[in-house]
């Protein structure tokens, strides 16, 4: 149950980052302040991904063959993510101009913690 849902947070949120090219190009509409189209390019790319990862793992069969490797690649994800957040630490009033200092750090510490307790119970359960 643990990787159908987060099979579906990676869905939401993976449609919502990909919508923001969209929104950006034909509505004007910013989520990000200052952002460039080049910036909501990425951030559409990296949705779309995200996307169709979330829905891999929303209809994994829970008796697939296939199950412990999408698993094991989720949780390599995962750790990257965290990995990549970590980073962003360190550059937070670069990568979150929008928000003061404090708060992107808080943010960006909370965020590496979700992804490796996410990968945690993901590796802890198929073992």
């Amino acid at each position: 149950m643990l990787i159908k849902n987060i099979g579906l947070a990676f869905s939401l949120i993976g449609a919502l980052a990909f919508s923001s090219l969209f929104l950006f190009g034909v509505f004007g509409l910013s989520i990000i302040p200052s952002a460039s189209a080049l910036t909501y390019y990425f951030i559409s790319f990296s949705g779309a991904l995200l996307f169709a990862w979330g829905i891999l793992l929303s209809v994994l069969p829970t008796t697939s063959e296939f199950k412990p490797v999408v698993v094991k690649v989720t949780v390599i994800m995962l750790i990257l993510f965290a990995f990549m957040r970590a980073m962003a630490f360190f550059i937070a009033d670069e990568v979150f101009t929008f928000l003061p200092v404090f708060i992107a750090k808080i943010l960006t510490v909370s965020e590496v913690a979700l992804f490796l307790f996410l990968a945690y119970l993901l590796k802890k359960q198929q073992d």
